[in-house]
């Protein structure tokens, strides 16, 4: 036991000084400057996939297998389409939300319903003005079949949520494996004092967070369902549409093919942006 001592001191010696000397060169990360790969990436050429095509301050971008035709969102609300035609010379009209709203700021983001070719149904999400109560708008659409090229039932407009708009207003729509839309919300207030109205954490809100409801059923006096197994729905005064929270701005968001994971790409505030994997109830930290 005696020598045992001695040899375990003699170690404790011996390493000690090392680990120091290994814990003083450690350089601090005070930067988002990483290094980059030491296996040489192979040469990137840009290729315009429509070189005839021009839009003006285009957000989103879907493809539409039904219709066998992309479309794209521009931030001023207007929507195009055209067929998966190299040549193709010109993009369709297919809605323009500040004709109908003329207070409009900012299309931010589209979806398609997953059964489209049964309801014709696709989803935008919208901000009118910054600092308005409800200035941030889900709304729900139908193209009628008759259609070619598809045009959007403008009739058709149903709002199913409103929330504050302002700077940062997330607005990425994504349907997951179960069926329930995912929607994602911002902080709504510009980069300076971040998060100034202290959202981050406040789950009472519909802001700095992801939504998940269900567009398929509605609960008394909503235009849609919560979901029964959402996270806080029994939680004292939580908003129960809310499936993940702590968010800056959630820009962009996207379900993994295979794994059905959630990913989503944050905006970060100074140094480095984030990506965060999303598990049900997780608190994301702004």
């Amino acid at each position: 036991m005696f020598t045992r001592r001695i040899v375990l001191a003699l170690l404790v010696a011996i390493l000690l000084p090392l680990a120091k000397g290994a814990a003083a060169k450690r350089l601090a990360w005070d930067g988002s400057r990483m290094a980059s790969s030491p296996i040489p990436v192979p040469p990137l050429v840009t290729v315009s996939a429509f070189p005839n095509l021009k839009f003006r301050q285009p957000v989103e971008i879907r493809f539409n297998r039904l219709l066998n035709r992309f479309f794209v969102l521009q931030l001023n609300g207007q929507l195009f389409s055209f067929p998966p035609d190299k040549t193709v010379a010109q993009a369709d009209l297919v809605l323009d939300i500040k004709v109908e709203l003329t207070k409009l700021s900012q299309a931010l983001g589209f979806t398609f319903h997953p059964k489209f070719a049964e309801n014709r149904e696709m989803f935008i999400c919208y901000a009118l003005r910054p600092k308005q109560e409800d200035g941030s708008h889900l709304v729900r659409y139908r193209l009628p079949e008759a259609a070619a090229p598809a045009v959007v039932d403008t009739a058709s407009r149903e709002v199913l949520l409103k929330w504050l708009s302002g700077g940062h207003n997330g607005c990425s729509l994504n349907f997951g494996p179960d069926g329930m839309l995912y929607i994602s919300t911002g902080v709504a207030e510009a980069p300076y004092p971040p998060d100034g109205l202290k959202t981050g954490q406040d789950i009472s809100d519909l802001l700095a967070s992801i939504l998940r409801i269900d567009v398929d059923r509605r609960d008394p006096g909503l235009a849609y369902r919560v979901p029964p197994d959402n996270p806080f729905t029994i939680t004292l005064g939580a908003r129960p549409e809310v499936w993940a929270y702590g968010f800056r701005n959630p820009w962009r968001m996207s379900f993994d093919s295979e794994t059905g994971d959630l990913w989503v790409g944050d905006v970060g505030w100074d140094l480095w942006e984030m990506i965060f994997r999303i598990e049900r109830g997780g608190n994301y930290g702004w």
